[in-house]
């Protein structure tokens, strides 16, 4: 069930510092998970990452809000591999809510729009990155018909 007082759209230039705000606190959330998770302290990196995804063609940029107040983001990218047939790929990057909006349904939302508008773009199969110990995300995502994909290891230096 959706929060009818909760309007998602793409993000504009004006979004970008809230939107970036919000993809900072989804790396801080999920380096609870795993370290290698951690976000780089410069915050300035997320403002790139999101006006980037504004500026995009190949990626996306959504917000939610409600009465003015931007309270979720979602930002996906396409992704090619000429040997998949489920190529481009659309990969969703970060997804976060904060906390007191959480269980409304605003991330689902925020998911369907993201992949109904890259779709359009060309995606044939939705894909999401989280941290392998993020029970919570697996859960979520599962719930929304996902499965594993593709397992991605990681060797630190």
């Amino acid at each position: 069930m959706y929060e009818p007082s909760v309007v998602v759209r793409k993000a504009l230039p004006d979004d970008i510092p809230k939107a970036a705000d919000l993809i900072y606190r989804f790396y801080l959330f999920n380096e609870e998970f795993d370290p290698a998770w951690a976000a780089v302290e410069d915050r300035s990196r997320a403002e790139e990452l999101a006006r980037n995804a504004v500026e995009s063609e190949r990626e996306i940029l959504l917000v939610a809000e409600e009465n003015g107040e931007v309270v979720g983001v979602a930002r996906a990218v396409l992704e090619e591999n000429p040997m998949l047939e489920a190529s481009p790929l659309a990969v969703l990057k970060e997804l976060y809510v904060k906390p007191e909006y959480r269980r409304r349904g605003i991330a689902s939302l925020l998911v369907e729009e993201a992949f109904r508008a890259l779709q359009e773009a060309g995606a044939r199969a939705l894909a999401a990155e989280f941290p392998a110990q993020n029970r919570v995300a697996k859960s979520f995502y599962e719930k929304l018909g996902f499965r594993a994909f593709r397992s991605v290891y990681i060797r630190e230096a």
